[in-house]
């Protein structure tokens, strides 16, 4: 950004994944770190705007110096993020390429409610929790948004950002976006009753895949044959040394076509 001058600058739109967790009064309202983050950057370009998408932030919780009072401990941590911010260098980024959205009203896995090691019922958990949530992907160019309503693990964040990458395409997971059904963690965590994020999944243990699944499904909508036959390359078989080496690229399943 600072190879810009300021005035040209008209707005920021940062992605992280953390909780904003570092202020800790009870009875009072603070914008926390992304408050504290947006401020500054806001100040550095006035009559700029800030923005900050939290991303898969299940599993993360942001780390300050030690202070006494909360707000000098936000403060700081927000500063600091902002100066390493103001450290990446720039590199435009085209928006060139359809611009879509899909918002996707999905019918979610029966409820799996548990207190200590009693499982309640589905049928009367699925009275309590929402049956159908919005799934939204939005396409600017090379610039892929996926929304998700809730908290997702940063490994699975992964995979779905892995996904979009395998498209050439640019991503940014959105969480907390348009409503809210608590946690979704891996699989193999989804039993351990000693994290707080596993006794708040309310949805069963598939639903780190479930959530992957749709993702791919709605992000592979967004393009045409034309679009993918462009983007995902036949696999490429050479020689070498007496051996036969096969290139693969692309999604998993367009790279298990290939190689079949």
């Amino acid at each position: 950004l600072f190879h810009l001058p300021s005035e040209s600058v008209v707005a920021h739109l940062v992605f992280m994944a953390a909780h904003p967790t570092l202020f800790s009064e009870r009875y009072s309202f603070s914008a926390d770190y992304p408050g504290a983050l947006t401020s500054a950057l806001e100040a550095t370009f006035p009559g700029s705007r800030a923005l900050l998408i939290n991303g898969a932030a299940a599993d993360l919780r942001p780390r300050s110096a030690d202070f006494e009072n909360s707000g000098d401990r936000i403060q700081a941590f927000g500063f600091a993020l902002a100066e390493k911010i103001k450290a990446l260098p720039y590199q435009p980024l085209l928006l060139d390429g359809p611009w879509q959205n899909r918002l996707e009203k999905i019918r979610l896995p029966k409820t799996e409610l548990r207190l200590g090691f009693f499982k309640m019922p589905g049928l009367l958990g699925n009275r309590f929790f929402p049956r159908k949530i919005y799934f939204q992907v939005i396409r600017l160019g090379q610039v892929v948004f996926f929304g998700f309503p809730g908290e997702l693990a940063s490994e699975i964040g992964k995979e779905i950002e892995d996904y979009a990458l395998s498209y050439r395409l640019e991503p940014i997971i959105a969480g907390y976006s348009n409503d809210y059904l608590a946690y979704v963690v891996p699989e193999r965590h989804y039993k351990n009753r000693d994290h707080y994020e596993s006794q708040v999944s309310f949805y069963g243990p598939q639903m780190d895949w479930f959530v992957q699944a749709t993702f791919r499904k709605i992000l592979d909508g967004l393009f045409s044959s034309d679009e993918k036959s462009a983007l995902l390359k036949p696999g490429q078989r050479q020689d070498k040394e007496g051996l036969p080496v096969l290139y693969l690229d692309g999604p998993a399943y367009h790279r298990g076509l290939e190689e079949g």
